[in-house]
């Protein structure tokens, strides 16, 4: 991530571009030590994502800066750093548009938590404006979408199929596979997925919008992107047992031929039928690959 440093004082500049550049947490695009220096033109042509600004200085307020900023289209994330520690001071720097408050004297710990969090929040943040894109273009084409409402009701039911076939009618994730495939349809028949793999944190984060009807990255979208991650991997490992169970009882039956090399890493689905041989009670440590089963499930539902 791109970040320039606007603060008086020098040594405070140098400090901070060190613990950023030594830590490999971002790039310093630029400085300066006065506000009045900076605006969305220059930040934005040095593709600015973060600003950290000091809350006092000699020739400008630094709150003052922040809302002519928030009233531009400068969009990036504004941390204040200050020896200031007034709750009511650093309560209308948050009124203003801050995102983060650093306290002066400067500690490295703290400078390095917060922009890793900001360094996640962003990328979270581009991936939702990425995955947006795509439901924009989804949402822009209903009528056609609602002239094959037919071909969508057969899809769902093959993947319901497929996954019944794999044991997971009736498991956590059984839905988010549902969706996630319908997604990953919807996107290739209005070329917005790409003809390489799919990127699951993008399919996760665009099911967890139209879930939760949100349109801006918050707490609740990436908590609903985990549990999804969740679900679907005890879903995944649930099947493992179900597809080895079927090979331990009849090897060549045809279900375990069809899906127990094409969704899974075979030499697993081998570990765990000698696992079951065994008549173990819990099976440890199963290796999932949920990117390799929702690539397998989506192609077997659409040829």
């Amino acid at each position: 991530m791109n970040i320039f440093i606007v603060d008086d004082d020098e040594s405070t500049r140098y400090m901070l571009r060190e613990i950023i550049e030594d830590n490999d947490v971002g790039r310093v695009v630029g400085e300066a030590d006065c506000g009045s220096k900076i605006n969305h033109h220059l930040l934005q042509s040095l593709k600015t994502d973060v600003l950290l600004i000091d809350l006092l200085m000699p020739k400008s307020d630094g709150i003052e800066i922040i809302h002519q900023l928030k009233n531009s289209p400068f969009d990036g994330i504004i941390i204040m750093i200050s020896q200031v520690s007034s709750k009511e001071m650093i309560s209308k720097a948050y009124l203003r548009g801050i995102e983060y408050y650093i306290l002066k004297p400067i500690n490295q710990i703290e400078v390095l938590s917060i922009l890793r969090k900001v360094s996640e929040k962003l990328l979270l943040r581009r991936t939702v404006d990425t995955i947006q894109q795509s439901l924009r273009l989804v949402t822009s084409s209903r009528p056609v979408l609602q002239q094959t409402a037919e071909k969508d009701s057969a899809f769902v039911t093959i993947v319901k199929h497929v996954l019944h076939d794999l044991g997971l009618t009736g498991e956590p994730g059984y839905h988010d596979l549902v969706e996630i495939v319908s997604i990953m349809r919807e996107m290739d028949n209005h070329r917005t997925l790409p003809h390489e793999s799919p990127k699951l944190k993008e399919i996760y984060a665009l099911l967890a919008l139209r879930r939760l009807g949100l349109s801006e990255v918050n707490a609740q979208v990436n908590r609903e992107i985990k549990a999804c991650e969740q679900r679907i991997r005890r879903s995944i490992t649930h099947s493992i047992i179900h597809i080895a169970s079927i090979g331990l009882t009849d090897f060549s039956n045809p279900l375990f031929e069809k899906y127990a090399p094409k969704f899974f890493d075979f030499q697993e689905v081998r570990r765990v039928m000698k696992e079951l041989e065994k008549d173990s009670l819990q099976i440890n440590h199963i290796s999932v690959n949920t990117k390799k089963f929702i690539q397998a499930l989506y192609l077997e539902t659409i040829l």
